[in-house]
């Protein structure tokens, strides 16, 4: 088979080692594997037949814990006054913070979290809501949840909501809006970026991820993760970054963060966070026009790091791309500017990546063969830190429609290198 491609479309992070003793080809397995994590409630509900939670009628896994009955009761084997419920489960939070919990009920309600209560109303009460004290909780790590209720007479209604000093906003714990399904993983192209920081560390993003399910704009969030598989978000602390907030990951050996988004929004912005995640920089497009600034970034020596902007504009060429080449110690203009050396072609710059201790390289996948072909046969440029051109390396083998050659780059040591050409002729 030849000219064969496989797409996967299935969003995870998977860590995965070598086997030793097995022969060449090296086989891997994964040690886990990171879907797109999402908040979440897994209580059994128990229902009573009475208001004092004794004698139990039914059992069922309930999703969320937010009815309203009305005059009628949960199930036609339980009268429609005096009946209880108690909801033992677990439930696991977006991130790190401080969160509220607010029990809205008719008629007693109680509340633990990690065996806590947190709310203490068993009176009558016509649909009161009720609000804990903030308390911490760890992002991706399960607590143990507890809710009783009982009805007397009259209406019966319970609802549990939380809200925390960041991310959620008032809302029923473990609800999916299936109108704004990527704010809860769907389509939010978890794992489009990943960089290392060290130490078993790593960040992930997804770039399409709402951050509040009402807004239209505030899209992308990163998470860093461990060798453990613990996933936790990273605050965002940016509101100049309203769609695609880390389409484009990079790291210096220190642990900081660097993280684009190339926004039709706002003209793209590049940010830099320390390991911890503290904001210690932002860099917003030199041009005020859509150039794709942020499209991939690069960490590189000296604490520079460069930024492509895909769809500049070079000799009168829209999308002919442009590289800018920034000093991390300030936040300022960019030190160097790389436009397109090949005006008659698009997309200069959709990967980046350093070598050595003083150059970087450019994709430059879109590029001819020669001056009389145009198919997208690619070329790498390399550069110093200042920008200046040091060497050109033109696919040696192209096809007669075009290799993308250079769609992805890795140093392998100092002087090698190696170059994805996803559209070549292969047989396997």
């Amino acid at each position: 088979m030849s000219n064969a491609s496989k797409r996967v479309n299935q969003w995870a992070v998977v860590l995965s080692t070598l086997l030793a003793g097995i022969p060449a080809p090296a086989q891997v397995t994964p040690l886990w594997t990171i879907n797109n994590f999402q908040p979440h409630l897994q209580v059994q509900g128990t229902y009573f037949n009475n208001a004092d939670l004794t004698s139990p009628v039914l059992t069922r896994s309930d999703a969320t814990i937010d009815f309203d009955w009305g005059t009628g009761s949960p199930d036609p084997t339980i009268g429609t006054d005096t009946f209880s419920v108690r909801w033992i489960g677990t439930i696991k939070p977006w991130s790190t913070e401080n969160y509220t919990f607010y029990a809205q009920s008719d008629d007693g309600v109680r509340l633990w979290i990690n065996n806590q209560l947190i709310i203490d109303r068993w009176v009558d009460q016509a649909g009161a809501e009720w609000a804990s004290a903030p308390i911490a909780l760890v992002g991706g790590i399960s607590y143990d949840i507890k809710l009783e209720y009982y009805a007397n007479t009259g209406a019966a209604m319970i609802k549990l909501r939380w809200s925390s000093s960041t991310y959620v906003t008032k809302e029923i714990v473990g609800a999916v809006n299936n109108n704004n399904s990527s704010y809860y993983g769907a389509s939010s192209y978890f794992g489009s970026a990943i960089a290392s920081l060290g130490s078993g560390r790593f960040a992930v993003s997804s770039p399409q991820q709402q951050r509040d399910p009402l807004a239209t704009t505030g899209w992308g969030r990163i998470w860093t993760g461990d060798l453990a598989g613990t996933l936790q978000v990273l605050p965002t602390e940016a509101a100049s970054n309203p769609v695609g907030y880390g389409n484009s990951l990079a790291s210096f050996n220190d642990g900081r963060l660097v993280l684009g988004n190339s926004s039709s929004l706002n003209f793209g912005a590049v940010q830099l966070r320390a390991s911890t995640g503290e904001v210690l920089g932002e860099w917003f497009s030199p041009e005020t026009a859509n150039i794709g600034f942020g499209t991939a970034i690069a960490a590189l020596p000296g604490n520079r790091f460069a930024v492509s902007a895909t769809s500049a504009t070079v000799g009168g060429l829209a999308n002919a791309g442009k590289v800018f080449v920034y000093d991390a110690n300030a936040v300022g203009p960019p030190v160097a500017t790389i436009p397109n050396p090949n005006s008659s072609q698009y997309y200069f710059g959709g990967a980046l990546a350093p070598i050595g201790t003083d150059r970087f390289m450019i994709s430059d996948a879109a590029a001819p063969g020669n001056p009389q072909v145009t198919a997208c046969y690619g070329r790498v440029t390399i550069h110093n830190l200042d920008g200046q051109l040091v060497a050109r390396v033109t696919n040696s083998a192209p096809s007669s429609y075009g290799d993308y050659f250079g769609r992805a780059l890795v140093a392998v040591d100092d002087h090698r290198f190696l170059v994805g050409a996803p559209y070549a002729d292969a047989s396997y």
